[in-house]
Order: C-alpha cells, then sequence, then structure tokens
C-alpha cells in the first residue's frame, strides 16, 4: 500500500474516530437544562400562546375549533421566533430553539465537543454534512423531543397546580382543562418544528402525571368549589363523601370520552385505564350515576342553604 492511501485511511479513521466523539457524547449535546425549559416557557406566556389557541367544546367531546386559526397562529410565532434566533448565542439555554436548525447546531456541537477533546479535527462543514446522515443522530432528535415534551408537561403541570384561578367555570359544563393542557403541549411542540407523533406518544406515556389531575380539577372548581361547602360539620361530611363517588362517576365517563377521542395514541403508549375500558353498557351507567349524584348535590346545597337560613333567623332573634 502506497503512503499516500495509507495517510488517507489513516485520515478517514481520524475522521470517523472524530465523529465518534459526537455519537459518544449526544446525551450532552441534547441536554435539557432548566434555562431552557424556563427561557421556551417565558417565551410562550409573552406571546400569550395558551390564550389565543382556539377551542370549540362540543357536547361530550372538546376539539381545536380551527385547525386553520391554531396553524396560523404557530407561523406568526414561528417568525417571532426567528427574530429572537438571530440574537442568540451557541449554548444549551437555546437549544429548544434551534435544534432543528442544521447550521446553529453544528455550531453549538463544535463547542461541545472541544470542550471535550479540544484538538478535534471536527469543523462545522463536516458536521453539516455528517448529522443528516446518522441515524444516532436521528435517534438522539427523537429521544430529545421526548425528554422536551416531558419537561414541558412537568412545568405546565407545575403552574397548573400552583395557580389559583385558570377560567372562569362555564355556565353550562366543566372546563376541558385536559385538552386545553394536551393541546398547549402539541402545539408547543408543533412550534419548535418537533414530531408531533412522539409529542402525543409521550404525552399519553406521561398520562399519570397530569390527565386524571386536570380532569379532576375542573371538576372540583364546577361541582364542588370550596365556597359551595357546607359548614355544619354533618352536612360537611356528607358533601365531601358524595364528592368522591359523583368523581369517580365523572371519571369513569370523562376518561371513556377522552379514550374515544384519542384511542390510538393511547393504546401505542399503552396507559389505557380501567375506565376507558368501561364500553358502552359501561358509560351508560356512568352517566346515569352522574345523574343521580347531581340531584343529590343538589338537595344537599338546598338543606344546607336551608341550614344557613335557620342560623340567620336564630341570629335575628337574639338581637
Amino acid at each position: 500500500m502506497s503512503k499516500k492511501k495509507l495517510s488517507k485511511f489513516n485520515y478517514t479513521g481520524c475522521l470517523k474516530a472524530d465523529f465518534n466523539l459526537i455519537v459518544d457524547h449526544f446525551d450532552k449535546i441534547f441536554h435539557i437544562s432548566p434555562e431552557a425549559v424556563t427561557s421556551l416557557c417565558n417565551f410562550l406566556k409573552e406571546q400569550n400562546f395558551e390564550n389565543n389557541l382556539s377551542y370549540n367544546f362540543t357536547y361530550g367531546k372538546p376539539t381545536l375549533k380551527n385547525a386553520t386559526r391554531n396553524c396560523a397562529l404557530i407561523e406568526d410565532l414561528r417568525k417571532e421566533l426567528d427574530k429572537i434566533k438571530k440574537k442568540q448565542n451557541y449554548s444549551v439555554e437555546n437549544l429548544p430553539f434551534n435544534y432543528k436548525n442544521l447550521h446553529w447546531l453544528a455550531h453549538y456541537i463544535i463547542r461541545v465537543v472541544k470542550s471535550i477533546e479540544p484538538k478535534t479535527r471536527l469543523t462545522v462543514e463536516r458536521i453539516k454534512r455528517f448529522l443528516p446522515n446518522s441515524p444516532q443522530y436521528a435517534q438522539a432528535v427523537n429521544q430529545f423531543e421526548k425528554q422536551l415534551t416531558q419537561a414541558l408537561v412537568n412545568s405546565g403541570m407545575e403552574e397548573f397546580q400552583n395557580a389559583e384561578i385558570l377560567l372562569k367555570p362555564r355556565k353550562y359544563g366543566v372546563n376541558e382543562y385536559e385538552e386545553i393542557f394536551r393541546s398547549k403541549i402539541i402545539y408547543a411542540m408543533d412550534l419548535l418544528g418537533a414530531d408531533i407523533h412522539t409529542a402525543e406518544l409521550t404525552l399519553e406515556e406521561n398520562a399519570g402525571s397530569w390527565r386524571r389531575q386536570t380532569m379532576t380539577r375542573a371538576f372540583d372548581e364546577y361541582l364542588y368549589p370550596i365556597s359551595q361547602a357546607p359548614s355544619d360539620p354533618m352536612l360537611k361530611q356528607q358533601w365531601h363523601q358524595l364528592h368522591d363517588k359523583h368523581l369517580a362517576a365523572y371519571l369513569r365517563s370523562k376518561e371513556a370520552i377522552y379514550y374515544d377521542t384519542y384511542f390510538s395514541i393511547i393504546n401505542e403508549a399503552g396507559t389505557a385505564t380501567d375506565n376507558m375500558r368501561i364500553g358502552c353498557l359501561g358509560s351508560a351507567h356512568a352517566s346515569q350515576d352522574l345523574i343521580r349524584y347531581s340531584q343529590e348535590r343538589n338537595r344537599l346545597l338546598k338543606d344546607n342553604k336551608l341550614s344557613l337560613e335557620h342560623v340567620s333567623l336564630l341570629h335575628n332573634v337574639e338581637k
């Protein structure tokens, strides 16, 4: 073998080793930092993202009102993002905004790789040619999108649980917090250019951290707000006992409806609950229970009102 061929062979081998330096450290490259999540969430808040999404609540099944309108919103927000991106440096804090931008990502990777191996022969151009043909890169991006979706779920739930007021109670039905929460995450990931199927699958795989919690809060705010709880100890005990039975019936019905809407992705995630498997007969029984418990609740509120009036009358007599 000639010296020229040997030199070329050695060069190729060394370059391959440099590419392995990227592959072996994708976990450090595609890292979700708390600062990045905060920066992304702040951008969404500044753009009033959640309130600008459009919804249509039909009987039993909430749906996004107008996909075209929401897609237009995403396009407008992408223009705002483009303005911000021009001012961003190649830091992990800005990774969620730029991980689909090959030019930015190559510069960012160079910085990470050189912090590990300062003498690397990799350049921005070589990285830009390497990434699109790397299955490990595709896998790393997929994993990053899952982690980012989960980070948004965690951040969203922290905000959801700490918020004293979310939406005003609806006049004719329970607020669909689970649909609003779900759509907010999906559209946020769509804004960043993520694979929507991956985002939806990750949401359902992590359903235990948000799905029932959002449904329960909506139920409590509409049917059992603290302001309506009886002060009389006996009525208060009945109130809490009825709440638990009423909520159980509500969740049976609600989760069955949710499953009917998203059964394909839920089955793929493997997170179907027992309530989702009750079928038509079970749903009918749950609906009957809801009517019965609603009537019991109304009677209890009436009894509480009479009790309060009785206390008021006694107070006036004492005067």
